[in-house]
């Protein structure tokens, strides 16, 4: 059967780009084109016109997308989470020079650290009448967004009142950083190195830092096509589980770079690619790299698993920032969009090992663990808050009330 799946040149579009180029598609029965967009509006549009069978899409646009956030509703599923992590928050080398002015901070410093000192330099600025400082993430309800927001709320900033927020696709990032458009940003690799090998930004934080092992990418169709296509679909979900494993192989780095390196793909130097991949990071080009092994997770942690209490977390900041009304029925929402059922079907024809559970708290594990046999990985928040899908509402009104606190403090 012939597929058109759409995707960005992001790194993680890798179980993609190795299902098609490795034969893992062919294998299962599929021919798929991949059609490359500049932006998540162009992958929402073509959805919409049913230009596409599929996509890959941030973990919120399922969601989004069928409670029609920015336009008409479009109803979407996904059975397939492609990637955890991956983002990171990156500076512009005038607000990295700011910082370290104002407090001594230095690329490298923990997160927590970088947060007061953009506390502290927010504060400045506001008390001696300087425009607010302008950060960008890669569209409206994007995991990006609410990784950046989480940060600064968590920091003492409120997003929509002490800084500005705005959206810029992906592949323009690193010209925003570098025209002083935005003062920072939070995107997916490879733009946060690209933005360093050409000197215009440093990373200083990854969205594994804010929210350790957040989803990331997900495998999204329309409602009514899986419902049409659903041997499709199916083979489709095993051809990625598959690549999946094969990228989490170390002996296969070199390939992989060499594959999304090439022109129809990211289209940039291995080099820029290779880092996040291997799973290194460094506040600067000439620094030591700091590990991160979790950068990027394509397989492990049962990390391919749909959990409806993900969809829920997703769901309660889209309520928390004012984006979809707070009188949704979360659980009800995300029952309907994540379906971890129909991803057991497929990991279970392979002899992959499934969780029979479809929710599961977060916040409580700072190191891999343990569920009914299952070893996933670390869930901490960078606040230290926990998220537990039977405790909803109590979880809300905290959210309420801390936000709340943060407006009053910077009125």
């Amino acid at each position: 059967m012939k597929l058109r799946l759409a995707y960005l040149p992001l790194t993680d579009a890798a179980p993609l780009v190795v299902a098609r180029e490795l034969g893992f598609f062919r294998r299962h029965g599929l021919d798929v084109t991949l059609s490359r967009e500049a932006s998540w509006a162009s992958v929402r549009d073509k959805m919409q016109t049913r230009a596409i069978d599929g996509a890959q899409m941030l973990a919120t646009m399922p969601l989004s997308l069928s409670l029609g956030v920015t336009h008409a509703p479009i109803p979407m599923v996904t059975a397939f989470v492609l990637s955890l992590n991956g983002n990171a928050i990156t500076f512009s080398e005038s607000l990295v020079n700011d910082l370290r002015q104002s407090s001594g901070l230095q690329p490298g410093a923990a997160p927590a650290a970088v947060g007061r000192a953009l506390k502290s330099l927010v504060e400045k600025r506001r008390t001696l009448g300087k425009r607010r400082l302008c950060f960008a993430s890669v569209y409206l309800t994007a995991t990006h967004a609410y990784a950046l927001r989480y940060f600064l709320a968590a920091s003492g900033i409120h997003p929509d009142h002490d800084v500005r927020l705005v959206v810029i696709p992906p592949p323009r990032m690193v010209e925003a950083l570098s025209s002083g458009l935005v003062d920072g940003c939070c995107v997916g690799e490879p733009w946060n190195h690209r933005a360093q090998q050409e000197g215009v930004g440093r990373i200083m934080l990854t969205s594994f830092d804010v929210h350790n092992n957040m989803p990331e990418k997900t495998l999204a169709v329309r409602q009514d096509w899986l419902q049409s296509n659903q041997a499709a679909h199916h083979n489709m979900l095993m051809a990625l589980l598959e690549a999946g494993r094969w990228i989490e192989d170390p002996d296969n780095l070199d390939e992989l770079v060499a594959l999304l390196a090439r022109p129809e793909y990211v289209d940039l130097p291995a080099s820029v690619l290779r880092h996040s991949l291997a799973g290194e990071i460094a506040p600067t080009l000439d620094a030591p790299r700091r590990a991160v092994p979790g950068f990027h997770v394509f397989s492990r942690y049962t990390a391919n698993y749909p959990w409806c209490s993900h969809a829920q977390w997703f769901l309660s900041q889209m309520v928390r920032w004012g984006h979809v009304a707070p009188d949704i029925d979360i659980p009800a929402v995300a029952r309907e969009v994540y379906l971890p059922g129909v991803y057991r079907q497929a990991a279970e024809d392979l002899g992959f090992e499934v969780p029979r559970l479809e929710c599961k708290d977060e916040g409580h594990h700072d190191s891999a663990y343990e569920i009914a046999g299952l070893r996933l990985g670390p869930d901490r928040f960078i606040d230290g808050e926990t998220f537990e899908p039977e405790r909803l509402g109590a979880y809300l009104k905290r959210q309420r009330s801390r936000d709340m606190a943060l407006q009053d403090d910077g009125a």
